[in-house]
């Protein structure tokens, strides 16, 4: 997921290895399926073939009628995707 697998992980791209009491584990994801990942935070979906991040929404700007109360609802919803990683932020 932070690139191509290399090593011993090699023949495992895609795969996710888990750490058990009983040594490695390496499972097939299924669609659908999210992580995390560790050295960055981001949370990723497999969509079947391959890890993908969730799409950046961009907080609303602009227009010539402004909502005060609508604008400032929607940056919230946006900033609590992002806290929970639902979405990054653009």
């Amino acid at each position: 997921m932070d690139g191509a697998a290399t090593g011993a992980w090699a023949s495992e791209a895609g795969r996710l290895a888990l750490w058990t009491a009983g040594g490695w584990r390496i499972v097939a994801p299924l669609s659908g399926m999210r992580v995390r990942r560790i050295s960055d935070g981001a949370a990723l979906r497999f969509g079947g073939s391959k890890w993908t991040l969730p799409i950046a929404i961009a907080n609303p700007d602009g227009g010539t009628t402004i909502g005060l109360e609508a604008r400032a609802a929607i940056d919230a919803l946006l900033a609590l995707m992002v806290a929970h990683g639902i979405m990054i932020a653009d």
